[in-house]
């Protein structure tokens, strides 16, 4: 400091009395100065994975629902002092029974702020408010500086005017995809620049016989296997089916199994519907037990769940839970104004 005082502290002394005044000792005097450890409001990627990054936080325990109350969704209220210009994030992250990962493998799943606009007053910390939490149907992707060009059937990625070393190796991109390619989420492999990175497999898009994509658009996703929010939903899948009463197998004809239906999903055909154990080829799959009936070029559709789904490392889809853990992350602009937790309340809901 150059000599310079780094703390002033001003006093006003007050009394009633000419005769009586306050006197401070300043050979026992001592100041406690505290700077509280939380981040800015902004997304953390690498909350998705762990225990994350991010300065302050907590992270629950593992609850484990009783046998037969498996659960389809979940709803967070906690009750917080919360100032304007501080944010509370709640993260969850859940298991199926019968997913052989253990929970530590899975991916965290960011829960949308239903009271977003609900603060506390920054004069008043005991002034608690109910702040409720609940699943996402979707995330929306973040769009960096930039743009990219990639080759058709390559895996390296140039980019112009980006800032790759920005991103971590682990994170994952994708980009806008054409009328007939849905494209895929790919991994960052390694970054050698801010204009050169590698990914872990070629994107599925083309926009001509040389280039998969041309000085396009590019986000930063979450991870494939984080969990979302499915809805109702079945839609018919390409090409015909042939089941059978005698054996557990469906057979194809032009269609397109391993993009439309991966091991837990539900195949129905016929009025009946069973989940997909397995997925040898486009053509061919197996469902858990023989068919109710013999169908020859019928139709099928993939039946989407209501509730909380995800997909382990081996792509096997989920759609309920028996267990959940929750991480709640503290953020704040200025250090000196924090948010506060008093309690937490979960609901696992089946719908």
């Amino acid at each position: 400091m150059g000599g310079s005082k780094s703390l002033t502290n001003k006093i006003a002394f007050t009394t009633d009395s000419p005769l009586l005044s306050p006197v401070v000792d300043l050979t026992k005097s001592s100041d406690v100065v505290i700077q509280n450890l939380v981040d800015p409001i902004s997304l953390d990627y690498n909350e998705y994975y762990g225990h994350g990054s991010s300065l302050s936080k907590y992270i629950s325990q593992v609850v484990t629902l009783a046998s037969g109350q498996d659960a389809q969704d979940l709803q967070i209220t906690i009750s917080a002092h919360r100032p304007p210009g501080t944010d509370i994030q709640v993260w969850a992250r859940y298991l199926n029974r019968e997913d052989t990962d253990p929970i530590t493998a899975k991916t965290w799943g960011q829960l949308q702020n239903l009271s977003y606009n609900t603060y506390s007053s920054p004069t008043n910390p005991n002034d608690f408010q109910d702040i409720t939490f609940a699943t996402c149907p979707y995330y929306n992707p973040y769009q960096p500086q930039g743009n990219i060009t990639v080759l058709v059937n390559n895996t390296t990625v140039t980019g112009y005017n980006t800032q790759f070393t920005q991103f971590t190796p682990g994170y994952y991109i994708s980009s806008v995809g054409n009328s007939t390619v849905n494209e895929v989420a790919v991994q960052i492999v390694s970054i050698a620049n801010d204009t050169s990175l590698t990914i872990s497999q070629p994107f599925t898009a083309t926009t001509n016989s040389t280039y998969c994509y041309a000085n396009a658009t590019y986000f930063m996703v979450p991870p494939p296997t984080t969990p979302w929010l499915g809805q109702v939903n079945s839609v018919q899948a390409n090409g015909t089916v042939s089941t059978f009463t005698t054996n557990n197998a469906i057979v194809g004809a032009n269609t397109l199994f391993t993009n439309e239906y991966r091991p837990g999903s539900v195949i129905s055909v016929n009025g009946d519907s069973q989940p997909v154990t397995s997925i040898s080829n486009n053509t061919l799959l197996y469902v858990s037990s023989s068919w109710t009936s013999n169908n020859t070029g019928a139709n099928s559709y993939n039946v989407q769940s209501a509730g909380i789904s995800y997909l382990n490392n081996q792509n096997s889809l989920f759609t309920t839970f028996a267990s959940f853990q929750i991480k709640i992350i503290l953020q704040s602009n200025d250090s000196s104004k924090v948010p506060i937790l008093d309690n937490l309340r979960a609901l696992a809901l089946q719908l």
